[in-house]
């Protein structure tokens, strides 16, 4: 174990560190007024647009647009925008985007073209920036300027009683009659899925896919607030989403040996809050901290976080899992070991010195991912840990393809394409997220070995 540990401390000398970015809201809102679209069925356009930027870190930033049709009804739409400081779109969801230089423009998606009058849609974006990250000023809506409000030119039609006084009047009720439109209640059917929250009450954003699972960010908002050292613990940063209509599990993450969460774990936090979770990340005591000393930490974090913190109000405190890299991983097997009611553990090249490698005494659901070229947390470790856990308890052992010691230090979409699975599976009992573990691993891209008890896997 010495070798290891002078392996370890070898390794972690060698850290690079890096900045965490806490989230920066900002936002914009314009109203469009009414002009000539070339649109077939849009006569005139005016809109309303509210550009906000949800989260902002160095170099990027993920945007959230409204668009609220003002104006005709239409079957289809785009939006445009300039951006003033060179920044791009790297990735975006409910609707399709192109950009030529500075100028964006986003169409929208196969199942949400459709606007009626005062209907209102949104799409959201990660981008890129240099510099600075200026909101953009003006808009256009089916390419007419959105620069005012609903069009006054609409009442000549109500000039036009003639066709109202006329038994025009009497066939706008077929108008009425087009409820059959209002017969896509059958979308309001829909809501049977909103009936099966009473069997889930936890599950929190959209229906997943391999795409989304994979996205730098997920369909929540989120800020950051930073936490002074006591409690238990030496300090950290908590990131949870702004809606405040729910509550939500929480994650605790402690960084490894020598090492401190906000230099190399801290790129997990917005994502995984962006997700649907309240995510706290722990400063140790000491950076020198065994796992046992690590695990401690956690746990106090997390009580610390449900019962004084001021965003105790959106945790739900039987919704706890943990977090943890290399020693760190360790602690998260000894925070599980100690306390069985946590949701899910997840160790990232785990060293569980105190346990010996053996996960015997834990029944948490486990999650190991470990490297395949890591020199210091060795495959050959966590290829004789992983069987030692009780067969009766849910366990995935992921070794990632080339991966080293410090795989996890920095942003990657290989670790949470599983790790989000695990805890909304777990934390959020939200079985849509299944598909991506069982009856294999959905994508297996960066993998080189992949182990899940999918029997055990709600």
């Amino acid at each position: 174990m010495s070798e290891i540990v002078r392996a370890r401390r070898g390794a972690m000398t060698r850290r690079r560190r890096g900045i965490a970015w806490a989230a920066v809201p900002v936002g914009a809102s314009l109203l469009a007024g009414a002009l000539v679209a070339p649109w077939a069925d849009a006569a005139s356009a005016p809109c309303k647009v509210d550009y906000s930027i949800t989260n902002q870190w160095q170099g990027g930033f993920g945007a959230n647009v409204t668009v609220t049709n003002l104006g005709s009804p239409v079957s289809s739409w785009q939006v445009g925008w300039s951006f003033a400081a060179g920044q791009t779109v790297q990735q975006l969801w409910n609707g399709t985007v192109s950009q030529s230089g500075s100028q964006v423009t986003v169409t929208n998606a196969s199942y949400n073209g459709s606007l009626a009058t005062g209907g209102v849609t949104s799409f959201g974006f990660n981008g890129a920036w240099n510099g600075s990250n200026p909101v953009p000023a003006d808009f256009t809506f089916n390419g007419v300027s959105c620069t005012g409000v609903p069009p006054t030119t609409t009442p000549p039609v109500t000039t036009t009683p003639p066709v109202t006084t006329t038994p025009p009047v009497t066939t706008t009720p077929p108008v009425t009659t087009t409820p059959p439109v209002t017969t896509t209640p059958p979308v309001t059917t829909t809501p049977p899925v909103t009936t099966t929250p009473p069997s889930n009450p936890y599950e929190r954003g959209p229906a997943p896919s391999v795409a989304s699972v994979a996205a730098t960010y997920g369909s929540f908002a989120t800020t950051s607030i930073n936490v002074a050292p006591g409690n238990g613990f030496n300090g950290g940063t908590i990131y949870y989403p702004t809606d405040s209509s729910k509550t939500y599990g929480a994650v605790a993450i402690v960084p490894g040996y020598t090492a401190k969460f906000a230099n190399e774990e801290a790129w997990m936090g917005p994502r995984l809050a962006s997700f649907g979770f309240v995510v706290i990340g722990v400063e140790t005591n000491s950076t020198t901290d065994w796992d046992t000393a690590r695990g401690t930490q956690l746990l106090a974090a997390l009580d610390w976080l449900t019962t004084s913190s001021s965003v105790r109000g959106l945790v739900d405190r039987n919704r706890l899992a943990v977090i943890g890299h290399s020693m760190g991983g360790g602690g998260a097997m000894s925070a599980a070991a100690s306390r069985p009611s946590l949701k899910a553990a997840i160790g990232l090249a785990p060293f569980y010195a105190s346990g010996n490698g053996n996960l015997s005494g834990i029944k948490v659901p486990i999650l190991i991912q470990g490297g395949q070229n890591d020199g210091t947390v060795t495959p050959s470790y966590l290829d004789g840990m992983y069987p030692t856990l009780t067969s009766t308890t849910p366990g995935a052992y992921l070794q990632m393809a080339g991966a080293d010691h410090l795989f996890w230090t920095k942003a990657n979409a290989t670790e949470l394409r599983t790790l989000i699975p695990w805890l909304k599976i777990f934390v959020d009992s939200d079985s849509r997220y299944r598909q991506f573990l069982c009856p294999s691993v959905a994508d297996s891209t960066g993998l080189s070995k992949s182990s899940v008890r999918c029997s055990l896997i709600p």
